[in-house]
């Protein structure tokens, strides 16, 4: 077998493996502090260029502690599977509102090249009991981080789990430096914090400001807990039977009886590559389909910037969006065919519905909070995941054991039984989350983004551009993005643009109008439009390249 076939397969096991970590929100609501025209002035402005590290091995999060605790682990040995279970640990501390141990994710891996790629889902359930009309009351499911990390790490891992907890637990304990943007979520988060939540984030009523050191003590003392009893004292423990029923509906029996799932992974073509991402109740085959659709409709003719790519490309997503609301949810609840849904044949069936998709009673609204992570070692191995509150700080509610809870229940549908995503118990909910990776002849992306419904959008387009001629995956993360929003609620469905000196503008808006499109007069914050992060390795040197988005 050849060097680049051999580093492909392990790319695919990567893929699944996929050292790309989201803490992503998913589901079908959305708040209006996830993303507006409003924001901090770091936020705003010019767009700046992405960065581009080029090394033998790779971590790549959106936060430098985060990336820092895992490159130590891949240094003193560890694998890729280790440094992301160090990395995802940490961003649960030093970015609070994007994932958390009181919420999920899911992960794709392989650790050999000779074995099937699989895919880990340990997002959150419906708790088996529910004593409201309403579920949704109840706003937190029954948590999978941990226990997921714990499946991953018995099958791949190769350190010591309590080595792998120190770094979180170490800046939970002794604090750490707010940042520019855990300010302002602290800040536009402020209405829905509880008061447990308040007294960790906030002084004297107001937020903690950039600069300013954030310890979590509670936290602290239940990490090292866990590093202590080992992370299944979450569901069947002593910690167990202290957080059922603190705040939440779900109970000792719905944390013991808790099951991380094992899939094959949503495949597809599109051009040289194969494309490995989450399979349903996730959103990689809504990404596969718009990457396909894409790629059949030669969207690249048209130059980035024009209203036409603008125009097609938003059509693409509607109808991408509609065949998710019809066919994407829990499979355990579902028959769904994932491999029919990206099939070629499915999505050249879904051009004929383009510019005449039937009105759905759907909405983008979705919790955009996420935390992308992407790991690739010396020995080729990857791993993408994606872990989520859902919302920004999940549900504002935090328990007394310092943890967060999510708010994935809202994220159900509670009026239509034929809808895939109605809400039943030990259900999981339908996500956008999309961690991905693409494997070619001679190179390999693995990519991910927060960003709720505008995750299939921000990554379609990057990865879209990037095929031009003209243009290479560094180049494609600098081009300025817009985004499809609707709101059915409020009557509301427009294109949203970005904002900043080398962003859009209005003569950009005014030709985009003239193709009947609502183009929102406000132009929105860089941070709305996700934070890519991105490795591609070349399968004949080894190298690996990461491209870090400034936008958050």
């Amino acid at each position: 077998m050849s060097r680049s076939m051999m580093i492909i397969l392990s790319i695919i096991a990567v893929l699944v493996s996929g050292l790309v970590i989201l803490a992503v929100q998913d589901g079908d609501h959305e708040e209006e502090e996830n993303g507006s025209p409003e924001a901090t002035e770091d936020a705003v402005g010019d767009i700046e260029e992405s960065e581009t590290i080029t090394d033998e091995y790779g971590v790549s999060a959106s936060h430098s502690l985060a990336q820092e605790a895992g490159e130590e682990v891949l240094e003193e040995g560890g694998n890729a599977v280790d440094a992301a279970i160090a990395t995802s640990l940490t961003l649960t501390v030093v970015e609070p509102y994007g994932s958390g141990i009181g919420g999920g994710g899911a992960m794709l891996v392989m650790d050999d090249a000779d074995e099937t790629p699989d895919f880990y889902d340990y997002r959150e359930t419906a708790p088996m009991n529910t004593s409201s009309d309403n579920p949704a009351d109840h706003y937190a499911g029954v948590p999978g981080f941990l226990k997921g990390l714990q499946a991953v790490h018995d099958e791949d891992g190769s350190m010591e789990m309590s080595r792998l907890m120190e770094p979180a637990i170490h800046y939970a304990e002794n604090g750490f430096e707010v940042n520019w943007m855990l300010e302002e979520r602290i800040d536009r988060a402020e209405e829905r914090m509880d008061d447990n939540a308040e007294d960790v984030f906030y002084m004297g009523g107001d937020p903690i400001e950039e600069g300013n050191p954030i310890v979590q003590p509670e936290l602290a003392d239940t990490l090292s807990h866990l590093q202590e009893e080992g992370l299944e004292d979450f569901y069947s423990g002593e910690l167990a039977s202290e957080i059922a029923g603190d705040k939440v509906s779900w109970s000792e029996e719905d944390l013991e009886s808790y099951e991380v799932l094992t899939e094959n992974p949503a495949s597809g073509a599109f051009g040289d590559y194969q494309v490995y991402s989450a399979p349903p109740p996730s959103s990689g085959v809504t990404l596969i389909q718009m990457l396909q659709m894409a790629d059949q409709l030669d969207i690249t003719e048209h130059a980035p910037h024009s209203p036409e790519f603008v125009g097609t490309f938003t059509e693409i997503w509607e109808e991408a969006r509609s065949d998710r609301y019809l066919n994407i949810g829990d499979p355990s609840f579902n028959d769904i065919e994932t491999s029919e849904l990206t099939s070629l044949e499915h999505t050249d069936s879904m051009l004929d519905e383009i510019n005449t998709s039937i009105a759905l009673d759907v909405s983008d609204d979705v919790k955009s909070s996420t935390t992308q992570i992407n790991v690739v070692d010396e020995d080729g191995m990857m791993v993408s995941a994606t872990n989520s509150l859902s919302n920004f700080f999940g549900s504002g509610v935090m328990n007394d054991a310092g943890i967060l809870l999510n708010n994935q229940m809202s994220n159900f549908a509670f009026n239509e039984e034929s809808n895939p995503n109605y809400y039943e118990e030990e259900k999981r909910a339908r996500t956008y989350i999309s961690p991905t990776i693409l494997a070619g002849d001679d190179d390999a992306v693995l990519i991910g983004s927060p960003g709720g419904a505008r995750i299939p959008q921000v990554l379609g387009q990057v990865l879209v551009n990037a095929e031009r001629e003209d243009m290479d995956h560094h180049e494609a993360f600098d081009l300025p993005r817009f985004a499809h929003h609707q709101n059915v609620e409020e009557d509301v469905e427009e294109i949203r643009l970005e904002d900043g000196d080398s962003g859009w503008d209005e003569a950009n808006a005014s030709e985009i109008e003239s193709l009947d499109y609502d183009v929102d007069p406000e132009f929105y914050t860089n941070v709305f439009f996700g934070s890519i992060e991105q490795l591609v390795v070349d399968l004949e040197s080894g190298e690996v390249e990461r491209t870090e988005d400034p936008r958050r």
